[in-house]
């Protein structure tokens, strides 16, 4: 599940986050290689995922270099920008490093512009809480307190960790939607910004920005995200014999004190499907960051029992040196008793591989699954970016390999073959405090060996990009190109 599209509270305390006033006080060269020791080892011990799209000797190789670069005292922010480079180059978008508690909490200005990322350049569309500013929507940023967006794009780029493999939609669509949240930890905040951009008439201006405060641009960020305040994650219209089915995440949610659970929702949506006589299905999974049960989405399209994945698998050192250093989920703390135990949420069996990973084979999503009813027998159209991770991804990959249905966006930011995910473990380096999410739980789907699909997201069938004057009209060219393809139907 990715943190930004569930809550800022996971976008602030996982998502990867940048910054700290150079003036700080720097961490010693020994500090820093006993947080580099732990960094490397914990990731090494734990994350069952480390080399999935890059080989042993390839991460080695990576860690060396930097371990070997550590000889001159770092700020946090300096240290920070390292760290979060390297786990970039991993591949896995579950796994999140943040600065300090302390450093984090001491952010409180913020660069209030929503911009739009195209082809590297950067966009003005509008301006968070009603600030007054002397551009107009689209026009170029050429750069912001002299730093020119060419390097604060790449520096982004480097750093963040949203998409698994080597996808690069995630990233993407993280600058587009939390743009003022990045700049502000990747540079040091100031009470206002300096902007050079180009007019309508590619004529340079510069404008100068008043920064807003933590709790009003958190305020105004919020009532900016969706002009449709419907407190539902699963949204369905009809519209003769076509209907489209939005899926915000794949989790319940409460209206009022009701809890609505996600499966039982799904059911009244196909009965539904049923009853209206549907032909032709859209399935919006945009910015759907995941959740749980995939497979019981998928569970309505086929006909005959099916895995949703291979394999299921962790690691855990038991005589690791850096145990000390693991906060573990409570469903994985049994990891820590003194027998190994063979219990997991969801599983009711190990095998032991080695002398440190293990085998989910009773995994939930590694046993077969039943079809479930009323069965949609029309046609699908689904609709993805690369806000569309995890389990989102998971349910398109499947969707794709089977080919159930027609996919229409961009790449997805989860991967096509799956993902490392579920429990985690939470590290805090001893000398910086900076903080490391590790996922704990590595599965490989059940789907086809498509060419060229190896460190990539669920590649659509009819790519569609967002350009800049769709987003400054509000355009929706993905729907407008389902629509289009059930209308030559």
């Amino acid at each position: 599940m990715k943190p930004l599209y569930l809550s800022l509270f996971f976008l602030l305390s996982f998502s990867p986050v940048f910054g700290q006033s150079d003036d700080q006080p720097s961490f010693s060269v020994q500090a820093l290689q006993e947080d580099f020791m732990v960094f490397r080892g914990s990731l090494e011990d734990f994350h069952p995922g480390l080399y999935w799209y890059r080989t042993k000797p390839q991460i080695d190789s990576i860690f060396h270099q930097i371990q070997n670069s550590l000889t001159n005292p770092l700020s946090e922010r300096e240290y920070f920008r390292i760290l979060a480079s390297v786990l970039s180059k991993i591949g896995c978008g579950h796994t999140g490093i943040s600065l300090s508690e302390q450093t984090a909490k001491a952010i409180s200005q913020f660069l209030p512009l929503k911009l739009a990322f195209i082809k590297g350049k950067a966009y003005f569309i509008e301006a968070y809480g009603n600030q007054p500013v002397d551009m107009q929507p689209g026009n170029q940023l050429l750069s912001i307190n002299g730093e020119g967006m060419d390097v604060i794009y790449d520096r982004a780029m480097d750093m963040l960790s949203e998409d698994d493999g080597f996808a690069q939609s995630g990233k993407h669509r993280a600058l587009n939607d939390y743009f003022w949240y990045i700049h502000a930890e990747l540079f040091e905040p100031s009470e206002a910004y300096a902007i050079e951009f180009t007019n309508h008439r590619g004529e340079k201006e510069s404008t100068i920005i008043p920064a807003l405060a933590r709790k009003p641009m958190y305020d105004a960020y919020f009532s900016s995200l969706a002009t449709d305040q419907n407190p539902r994650n699963v949204i369905l219209t009809t519209s003769e014999n076509v209907a489209t089915l939005v899926i915000k995440s794949f989790f319940g949610w409460k209206e009022g004190k009701k809890q609505v659970k996600f499966e039982r929702k799904l059911q009244e949506v196909f009965e539904t499907l049923q009853q209206d006589q549907i032909t032709d299905l859209i399935i919006d999974l945009r910015d759907n960051g995941g959740g749980k049960v995939p497979w019981v989405f998928y569970s309505y399209f086929v006909d005959e029992p099916f895995l949703f994945a291979n394999e299921a698998d962790f690691i855990y050192s038991r005589i690791s040196a850096y145990n000390s250093f693991q906060k573990l989920h409570p469903d994985m703390r049994f990891l820590k008793r003194k027998w190994l135990n063979t219990w997991l949420p969801g599983s009711n069996k190990m095998s032991q591989i080695d002398s440190s990973r293990y085998r989910l084979t009773g995994l939930f999503m590694t046993k077969p699954f039943q079809p479930s009813l009323p069965k949609f027998q029309g046609n699908v159209y689904l609709l993805i970016d690369g806000g569309t991770f995890s389990a989102a991804s998971d349910f398109a990959a499947m969707m794709k390999s089977s080919g159930l249905a027609t996919i229409i966006g961009e790449e997805s930011g989860g991967g096509y073959y799956g993902n490392t995910s579920m429990e985690k473990s939470y590290v805090t380096l001893p000398n910086s405090k900076i903080r490391l999410e590790i996922p704990l739980v590595r599965h490989q789907l059940n789907v086809n060996a498509s060419k060229n699909a190896f460190g990539r997201g669920v590649l659509p069938d009819h790519e569609v990009n967002d350009c800049l004057e769709d987003i400054l009209e509000g355009n929706d060219p993905q729907m407008e190109r389902a629509w289009s393809l059930i209308g030559k139907r």
